[in-house]
């Protein structure tokens, strides 16, 4: 089993209704390879965490970082795990705002940044996971 994490920063802001037909594929396609994971999105910054068999996962994160939709794709960590941590969620998504953010972020530092999600983790990669985990456990 494998995971990666990455972070992306959207060309335009993304409604509901965007996020919602992305999730719509992801799950379908995701289902089909056998990959789980979880997205959170906040203002254009996209956070993703994936799971499965590593060349589902890495197949899958190249088609990404190709995808036009997605800048400053960045990979912050990969590895082999033990299990999943979203076995239940082909994808599951979290919007942000900024109350929520600060609260995951845990402090107001990194928030002045212009991608405060991509500055956490370079600050600090393993708090990307734990706030996967903490989201997945308050859904």
């Amino acid at each position: 089993m494998y995971e990666l994490l990455y972070t992306s920063v959207a060309h335009k802001k993304l409604t509901e209704d965007d996020l919602l037909d992305i999730m719509t594929s992801a799950k379908k396609n995701n289902r089909a390879i056998g990959v789980t994971g979880m997205l959170v999105y906040y203002d254009c910054e996209i956070m993703q965490i994936l799971e499965g068999d590593k060349l589902a996962v890495e197949s899958l994160f190249k088609r990404i970082s190709q995808d036009e939709r997605h800048t400053l794709v960045k990979a912050f960590y990969s590895g082999d795990i033990k299990e999943r941590a979203f076995s239940n969620w082909c994808m599951e998504s979290v919007i942000l705002d900024e109350h929520k953010l600060k609260k995951y972020l845990y402090s107001d530092r990194g928030l002045e940044a212009e991608n405060p999600l991509q500055h956490m983790i370079n600050s600090n990669p393993n708090q990307g996971k734990k706030i996967f985990l903490t989201l997945r456990d308050t859904l």
